[in-house]
Parts: structure tokens; sequence; C-alpha cells
């Protein structure tokens, strides 16, 4: 009787190999930027309005380029809003002085085609980065700018993914 069961036991474990390896055979593992055949160099983006949206747009260049800058005749034109606002969020002492902050980037942009003039997608990422607001001004002034700086470069690499992961969804 102990030898039948070692057969179920083994047949039960066999099955569940066999119920793995056809699961995972239906995967479809590539990297997130194999088929975008550099269209993702090709792209374009608009002039910043802040300090913020400049970083994020730097970034991004850098991503799209692999360092070699903005393409000369781009093939999508990317229309990028962000925007960057600091909330307190500890309150302390009688002055409720705010010894703690967050500091939100948010990114939202329009990928349209140089060709056709259309909107291919569009999507928004954010980013948080937190900070602690010292007494001394100038200290208060450069971690709030240093938290800034943070959360650029975390909504600039979210952006650079959503748009990657989009382009190889439409097969683009």
């Amino acid at each position: 009787m102990s030898s039948s069961r070692q057969v179920l036991r083994g047949l039960g474990f066999a099955s569940v190999l066999v119920a793995a390896a056809l699961s995972l055979s239906a995967c479809q593992v590539r990297p997130l930027y194999a088929d975008m055949d550099g269209k993702e160099r090709s792209i374009s983006i608009t002039e910043p309005d802040s300090r913020v949206e400049q970083l994020v747009r730097n970034e991004l260049v850098y991503a799209f380029s692999g360092g070699a800058g903005e393409p000369a005749n781009p093939a999508y034109q990317m229309d990028l809003q962000v925007t960057a606002k600091a909330t307190g969020v500890l309150a302390q002492g009688t002055n409720d002085e705010y010894t703690a902050a967050r500091v939100v980037v948010t990114g939202a942009y329009k990928m349209i085609d140089q060709a056709t003039g259309q909107t291919l997608f569009s999507g928004q990422r954010q980013a948080v980065a937190l900070v602690d607001n010292p007494d001394q001004e100038y200290a208060n002034v450069r971690a709030l700018r240093d938290a800034e700086n943070r959360a650029a470069r975390e909504a600039a690499a979210f952006l650079n993914a959503d748009i990657a992961g989009k382009f190889a969804r439409k097969g683009l």
C-alpha cells in the first residue's frame, strides 16, 4: 500500500511540474525596450516652464537618446507638463510649524506622431519625496530643492517606463 501511495505522490508531483512548465511556456518574457527599434530615440520634448520640469525633461532626453541628446528629425513630439507641490505633514509646537514635508512631482504627457499630428497616447505619473524641514532658513530651502530633485528623477524614470511600455504595446 505504501508503494501505491508513493506512485500516486510521484504522479501528483509530476503533474504539478508539467502544469508549471506549460504555464511558464505561455509567458512571453522579453526586455521592455526590445521591440522599440530605435523609435524611443526619436522623441522631441516640449520646452520646460519651471526648474523641476527642466529636471524631468533632461532625465527623459538622456533616457530616450542614451546620452546623445535630442534628435534632429524626431518622429514623435512629447507634450510634457510637470508640477511640483510641497505640503507639510507633521505640525509641531505652539505655532504649528511643519517639521516634515512631502514633495509631489506630477508629470503628465501626450505623445503625438509628427507625421500625422495624431495623439498616440497620453499618461500621467507622479513621484513623492519626503523631507525634514530644519530650523535654518538656507538648510530648509536646500532640503526642499533636494527633495524636488529626487522626486523629479523618480518621476522621469516612471514616465520613461510608462512610455516604453505603451510603445511596445502599440507595436510602434
